[in-house]
């Protein structure tokens, strides 16, 4: 999803991606998504234990990692580093926990507050932004996934980008990461 204020010009680009979950053995869990609507946009209802919602873990290193490959990227495309923002990787890392512990996927809130509204609440002043989520095993996978999307592989691309946050966080129990990446010029 991007957004360039009217100062640029409106355009906005719906990028939601669900990688489909590996099987999850012994949990008796079932985390594939209902679609539900919402808005508009593709929301999508995770079926994951209520145990789970509460025992999450940051995983630094996939942050890291998925800063490096996005700037590898960048890099042979002949474009600039993405630098991490503090306050984007806190409104990044705040929308992945959240998807978890509310077990939905998707761009929007369940109480409607968009990437844009998100990333302004944390004081992050911006002409343009985006945001790729992701669900997927690990982070290569993520990445991968990505790349192959075209709407995600041009925020990753945008040349406008100059700041980024990134949040990954795994459930406990063998479960899957949700990453979100956060994308800002410097506004």
């Amino acid at each position: 999803m991007t957004l360039r204020t009217a100062a640029i010009g409106a355009a906005l680009a719906l990028s939601v991606l669900v990688v489909v979950p590996k099987a999850i053995g012994g949990t008796g869990a079932d985390p594939r998504p209902t679609v539900g609507r919402l808005a508009g946009e593709p929301f999508y209802h995770l079926n994951f234990p209520s145990d789970l919602r509460l025992d999450l873990d940051l995983d630094l290193e996939a942050e890291d990692r998925m800063l490096a490959l996005i700037n590898q990227t960048r890099f042979e495309r002949g474009l600039p580093a993405l630098v991490t923002d503090p306050q984007l990787q806190a409104a990044a890392r705040d929308h992945s926990r959240d998807m978890f512990r509310r077990a939905y996927f998707a761009h929007e809130t369940p109480d409607r507050k968009s990437p844009f509204e998100r990333i302004h609440a944390a004081g992050i002043a911006y002409v343009m932004a985006g945001e790729n989520i992701a669900y997927a095993p690990d982070v290569d996978e993520a990445q991968t996934r990505l790349m192959a999307s075209p709407p995600h592989r041009a925020n990753i691309t945008d040349a406008d980008f100059k700041r980024v946050g990134i949040g990954v966080y795994r459930g406990a129990g063998g479960y899957e990461e949700m990453f979100t990446q956060d994308f800002a010029d410097y506004g």
